[in-house]
C-alpha cells in the first residue's frame, strides 16, 4: 500500500505540472519601436535544440552575444517554438532585451518535454 501512496504522490505532482505547463507562453516577441523593427538587421541567431528528459524538466540559459555586447542597442527580440507538437515551454527575458546592447533568455521545457527554439535578436541600421 506505501508503494501505491507514492505512485500516486508523483502521479499528482506530474499532472499538476504538466497543466500548470499548459498556461505558459510558447513564443516570445517583443519589439517595443516596430517602425525600427523594420528597418533593422538580424544580428544573432541561436537554435536551441534539446532533447527532452522523461521525468522533469529542462533549463538552458542564453546569453546574446555570447561575450561582450552588440554595437547598437537591440530593437526587436523573436522567440519561435519550433516544436512539432507546439510542446514548447516558458520563456523568460532574465537580462537586457530592446533598447539595451545584450539579452539573456532562460528557457524551461513543459514536464517530461525537450526545447526546440528559434531566437533572433535585431538592431537597427543607423
Amino acid at each position: 500500500m506505501v508503494k501505491f501512496g507514492w505512485l500516486l504522490a508523483i502521479l499528482v505532482i506530474a499532472v499538476s505540472q504538466s497543466q500548470a505547463a499548459n498556461v505558459v507562453r510558447n513564443s516570445y516577441v517583443s519589439c517595443p519601436d516596430p517602425a525600427n523593427a523594420l528597418s533593422a538587421n538580424l544580428v544573432a541567431e541561436r537554435l536551441v535544440d534539446e532533447t527532452g528528459w522523461f521525468l522533469g524538466t529542462i533549463t538552458k540559459e542564453i546569453a546574446l552575444p555570447e561575450e561582450g555586447i552588440f554595437p547598437k542597442p537591440i530593437s526587436c527580440i523573436l522567440i519561435t517554438d519550433l516544436s512539432e507538437d507546439g510542446s514548447g515551454g516558458r520563456i523568460s527575458i532574465t537580462g537586457g532585451g530592446p533598447r539595451y546592447q545584450y539579452v539573456h533568455v532562460t528557457v524551461v521545457s513543459k514536464f517530461g518535454k525537450g526545447l526546440k527554439y528559434k531566437i533572433q535578436v535585431y538592431a537597427p541600421t543607423k
